[in-house]
């Protein structure tokens, strides 16, 4: 069985809930938008914006913003298929878009790979909600963060 993995493909979310991921790309566009020095976007630090994102959407929306479960670990929430796309790139988690990797089958005789990276496209009420926790929390540490 040959696996071939093709270039990364942009694909838009605009269906909520969404991934962990297109949430955590769009905090990682915001940051490349603003060009903020000094506000690097950690592995921690993102998991804790969605985390927050995903919170407050359930408050004001009355749904959820992400998809997935969220887990109650030592240093606080975590989505941990954000955890495992980010596990090790640290300080420079912000610095470029997580990737994930679908399954295309062709038959048994081998199996292909679609890089994507989901780029969500939230409706207005979800991107006033996203502006906020980027503004209130891109100024903090992750320690903080996690305090």
């Amino acid at each position: 069985m040959s696996m071939l993995i093709e270039d990364p493909v942009q694909e838009f979310v605009s269906e909520i809930p969404a991934s962990s991921f297109a949430v955590a790309n769009w905090f990682i566009q915001s940051s490349h938008n603003r060009n903020l020095e000094g506000r690097e976007l950690t592995h921690t630090k993102l998991q804790k914006m969605v985390y927050f994102a995903h919170a407050l959407h359930l408050a004001r929306c009355d749904h959820a913003l992400v998809s997935e479960p969220v887990e109650a670990w030592q240093f606080g929430p975590v989505f941990s298929e954000l955890f495992g796309a980010l596990r090790d790139k640290n300080v420079h988690a912000g610095r470029e878009y997580i990737k994930e990797f679908r399954q295309i089958s062709y038959g048994e005789s081998y199996a292909r790979y679609k890089t994507i990276i989901p780029i969500l496209r939230p409706p207005e009420k979800t991107k006033i909600i996203l502006n906020t926790v980027y503004g209130s929390l891109s100024q903090h540490t992750a320690n903080s963060l996690v305090a």
